[in-house]
């Protein structure tokens, strides 16, 4: 859509998605948030510099500090360390689901069966799916 606006209103556009993000943390929820992050990032949208240069400083710097959260850097150890904080939250989060789909498939991936079973990989597997689950026991109150 915000490339079918007209390029005056451009800047307002990716200001308003920038400010939509900054709600979407300040209520948790790191998915959505990252789903607006990463329609910002496209190359369609991130190669419009001009535009990008009329977006308010305030909202540059949101957007600056919402992308090093996310930033996939030493295994997204920023995302990792403020998903912790709500793990014996008592607010509602939805994380980031990718992170959690990409540490299954390596725990699965990187600890072989030994004939057949490997109680480890399954200790590290039910580990993280109790994490997972472990947000879904707060739901969004609208």
């Amino acid at each position: 859509k915000i490339l079918q606006t007209p390029k005056d209103r451009i800047p307002n556009v990716i200001d308003k998605f920038i400010r939509l993000m900054q709600k979407l943390l300040q209520i948790n929820n790191f998915n959505g948030a990252m789903t607006i992050l990463t329609a910002l990032n496209m190359s369609s949208i991130n190669r419009l510099k001009t535009m990008w240069r009329s977006v308010s400083e305030s909202s540059l710097n949101i957007y600056q500090s919402i992308d090093a959260l996310f930033s996939p850097i030493q295994n997204h150890k920023a995302y990792r360390e403020r998903i912790k904080q709500f793990e014996n939250c008592k607010d509602p989060v939805l994380p980031y689901v990718a992170v959690f789909l990409r540490d299954i498939t390596f725990i699965y991936d990187g600890n072989q069966d030994v004939n057949g079973i490997n109680l480890d990989k399954l200790q590290l597997l039910g580990e993280q799916i109790a994490k997972f689950q472990s947000f879904q026991q707060i739901a969004y109150n609208y």
